[in-house]
This record gives C-alpha cells, sequence and structure tokens, in this order.
C-alpha cells in the first residue's frame, strides 16, 4: 500500500507522462526526495527518462515501480 501523498504524486505523474506534459520535470523535482526513497531502485532511471523527456520509457518505469502495469 502507497501512503496518500505518495500516490498523489504518482497519479500526477502518470497523468503527466501519459500526456507528454514537460511540467513532468517540476512535479519531479519537487518531490525528488520522497520517490527516492520510495523507488531506490527505479529513481535514477525514472529521473534520467523524465529529464531527457523520453516519457514513454519514465511512465513504464514509474508504474513498475508502483506494481501498476501500462
Amino acid at each position: 500500500i502507497i501512503p496518500e501523498h505518495l500516490q498523489t504524486v504518482c497519479d500526477r505523474l502518470t497523468t503527466m507522462l501519459t500526456d507528454d506534459d514537460a511540467e513532468a520535470v517540476e512535479v519531479l523535482e519537487a518531490n525528488t526526495d520522497l520517490l527516492s526513497v520510495a523507488f531506490p531502485k527505479h529513481y535514477s532511471l525514472i529521473e534520467e527518462s523524465i529529464h531527457t523527456f523520453d516519457f514513454d520509457t519514465a511512465l513504464a518505469t514509474l508504474l513498475a515501480a508502483t506494481g501498476n502495469s501500462a
């Protein structure tokens, strides 16, 4: 079970990445500590993918980290 705030951030990022919304960079940066602690195995790839605007990879990695499927 994912804590509520983390779920809200993940839901927002999922929507933004699905919509190819570049503001995902800002959401990621505002929540770096939360996401890196919650998803230590996946965070670096999520971060790198968002910063290079590879939103498909970022979304797939985020969904894998949260246990959801694409």
